[in-house]
């Protein structure tokens, strides 16, 4: 009965939920690049060689092929493609300037890549310094983040960045007014700046405006927005007390230990423990958790029909989980088709997952990529028939959605994209 009333209910959710918590801006909405996994038995490693990879912000979508170069397409109005541009794009072009690059992220509007000697570039968006280059610029093309160096793991929030260095600090920068930079502080940094009271992390993950940090001994933390419950810590506060009940610096997730990976969508988390189960807490008003009658979990709780899934992302408003199997599996919000249809079962031998604002896409061990979803900027490539963009939402609604899974194009628009 819950889906159906979701169902029936998103548009005007949607709407009701604009106002001034940050998971309740419609701009806060994607989840990419936020995930972290680590062996915590062996503390920070950081790979010489790229791994093949897939995230997404709110209306594109980011690649990183096993030649250490980094691919984008869909929406640029801030640049975030990286191709010196602002110009929509339906085929994947190459970020400019990049090279032996071995990790990337997404935020909502801006993108991170981590290379083979620790550096981290960033570009797009920056209106909140979530760039790390000591301005408010916009970043067409990659720029070095100023003052970091050692950088073993990277994540991106919404409007903020995230990494993990060498000797198991984080550091962050960029949008901070709830508290999403964790450094005691709610004033914006253009440059990184070190979470306070935290060591002993291998693996960060950034959501619209909270953060969390997974602990070499399995424990997990977070910091910044709670309205939803997303740092776990039980604090059931209300919209009037926003102050109380988010954190400025960082918390220990209750009730939960035995960690290997965490994932964060807009307001909703993920921890895959030990044991291969999967918990999840936060917002959970279209079913994103899971579809019991609970909208908000302030605590993490089993997540069912999961167990033993090798990988869980979060959008917005829907999750993806990678099976043993090696298909997809997708819940949560589906108003834009970002569950797919049947044919999402038909894909196999999948690689990696990611779930934008409005989409999801995957990867593929043979190099492929597939998504699915909203196209209203092009997001899934043009192997959808493109039209114009047009401004009324009824049409949007029902001209720009795809629930079969297409293959992405390549880069001359012919043939396929594959990242080997």
């Amino acid at each position: 009965m819950k889906r159906l009333l979701v169902a029936l209910l998103a548009v005007v959710m949607a709407v009701l939920l604009v106002c001034a918590s940050g998971c309740n801006n419609t701009e806060s909405g994607i989840s990419g690049g936020r995930s972290g996994s680590a062996d915590t038995g062996n503390g920070n490693k950081r790979s010489s060689t790229a791994t093949r990879m897939v995230t997404t912000g709110r209306h594109y979508a980011l690649v990183l092929k096993s030649d250490g170069t980094v691919w984008a397409w869909g929406s640029n109005s801030y640049g975030q493609l990286g191709d010196n541009t602002t110009t929509e794009r339906g085929i994947p072009a190459q970020v400019e300037n990049l090279s032996g690059i071995i990790s990337i992220a997404c935020g909502d509007h801006h993108c991170l890549a981590l290379d083979g000697n620790g550096k981290v570039w960033a570009w797009g968006g920056n209106d909140y310094g979530e760039i790390g280059d000591g301005t408010d610029m916009q970043r067409q093309t990659p720029v070095q983040v100023q003052n970091l160096s050692g950088v073993v793991t990277i994540s991106a929030g919404g409007f903020h960045s995230l990494v993990v260095k060498r000797d198991g600090t984080v550091w962050a920068w960029g949008r901070n007014d709830y508290g999403q930079l964790g450094n005691g502080s709610n004033a914006n940094n253009r440059e990184p700046v070190k979470v306070q009271d935290l060591d002993g992390v291998v693996a960060v993950a950034g959501g619209s405006m909270h953060s969390l940090a997974l602990k070499k001994d399995g424990t997990v933390w977070a910091w910044g927005e709670n309205d939803w419950g997303q740092l776990g810590d039980n604090d059931a506060g209300s919209y009037e007390n926003d102050a109380t009940i988010n954190k400025n610096v960082p918390v220990r997730v209750q009730n939960l230990s035995d960690v290997i990976s965490i994932s964060s969508g807009a307001c909703h988390v993920f921890a895959q423990k030990s044991d291969g189960t999967v918990w999840g807490w936060g917002r959970n008003i279209n079913d994103q958790i899971d579809d019991n009658e609970s909208n908000i979990y302030r605590v993490p709780v089993p997540v069912q029909d999961l167990n033993g899934v090798s990988a869980v992302a979060g959008g917005d408003s829907h999750s993806l989980a990678i099976k043993s199997d090696g298909t997809v599996s997708a819940w949560g919000w589906h108003i834009y088709g970002q569950l797919g249809d049947d044919q999402v079962q038909t894909i196999n031998d999948v690689l990696a997952v990611s779930g934008g604002y409005d989409f999801s896409i995957v990867l593929c061990n043979d190099g492929s990529v597939w998504a699915w979803g909203a196209n209203e900027h092009r997001q899934l490539s043009d192997a959808v028939a493109n039209i114009d963009i047009i401004d009324d939402w009824s049409q949007v609604q029902t001209q720009h959605i795809q629930t079969t899974p297409v293959r992405v194009l390549g880069p001359d628009g012919e043939g396929f994209f594959n990242v080997n």
